[in-house]
């Protein structure tokens, strides 16, 4: 059987705790999702910036 390549919930608790931190630190709602943004591709160099970001829009707590 086949390994999968990533594990998305692992993605999901990184924009998470990014944007938790990020709103602790005073940012605002741009800032938390760049950091988000940040995060998930030094996790996971090969998804593009764009695909980052909508999986953040996605996912983001509110």
């Amino acid at each position: 059987m086949q390994q999968p390549q990533h594990n998305p919930p692992a993605l999901i608790r990184v924009i998470y705790t990014t944007i938790r931190t990020a709103r602790e630190a005073g940012l605002d709602r741009h800032g938390q999702e760049q950091r988000a943004v940040e995060a998930l591709r030094i996790v996971r160099p090969d998804i593009a910036e764009r695909d980052a970001m909508n999986m953040v829009w996605r996912v983001r707590p509110d």
